[in-house]
């Protein structure tokens, strides 16, 4: 069973985001509809990963869900949502970033492969834009993707390709957002043109761009 629908689960049973619920393990084993030693397997999964705090009592436990927990049910609610209601234009701002240096190597490593499915040579390097916190639902808008490879004696991951409009100012260029399967950039997107887009729209660390997916 889906951890993620476990918690779903718990979080009916409680009030609101900070309350705190009392149920045993065959309790909880009853409403997944698994036995008592399967629900109580699931708690203590969920709790060394930091979705749930759990206090056990002599009958039962007093279950709360953790940040980590809720943001998992958060980016739930907006996929579950951008199924309904079907695609839509992200209009995502952030500011421009200086990365970590690594760009101009991976889309050098990634160019031929990225040439084959958009039809040019990108630029070596990234843009990085620096987001408050990452939509939910971004996987969903991509329409490339390449499969991870190997190359030089290392292995590289996928990445899925979107289609973005960067604005900036009264600038506007069509651009692509790629999607690392490996990636040390939480809560930062990473785009890729033709071109250098800091020297052909002006942009320096710290710019306000808006990125339309």
């Amino acid at each position: 069973m889906d951890l993620r629908f476990v918690l779903f689960e718990l979080s009916r049973m409680l009030e609101c985001v900070d309350s705190v619920v009392s149920i045993s393990s065959k309790q909880l084993g009853t409403t997944l509809g698994v036995s008592q030693q399967t629900a109580s397997r699931y708690l203590a999964i969920l709790e060394k990963n930091r979705l749930i705090k759990r206090v056990v009592k002599k009958r039962g436990q007093d279950i709360s869900l953790t940040k980590e927990g809720l943001a998992i049910l958060k980016n739930m609610h907006d996929e579950l949502g951008f199924f309904i209601q079907g695609k839509k234009m992200l209009e995502i701002t952030g500011k421009v970033s200086i990365g970590i240096g690594e760009g101009a190597y991976y889309i050098k490593m990634y160019a031929d492969k990225i040439e084959k499915e958009l039809g040019f040579k990108p630029y070596y390097g990234t843009l990085n834009v620096k987001v408050e916190e990452m939509p939910a639902g971004m996987q969903r808008l991509a329409f490339k993707k390449i499969p991870s490879f190997e190359k030089e004696g290392r292995s590289f991951g996928g990445i899925k390709i979107a289609k973005i409009r960067l604005k900036y100012g009264k600038k506007a260029v069509d651009c692509y957002l790629i999607m690392p399967e490996r990636t040390h950039h939480k809560n930062e997107l990473e785009i890729i043109s033709k071109e250098n887009l800091r020297s052909k729209m002006g942009l320096k660390d710290g710019s306000l761009v808006i990125v339309e997916v």
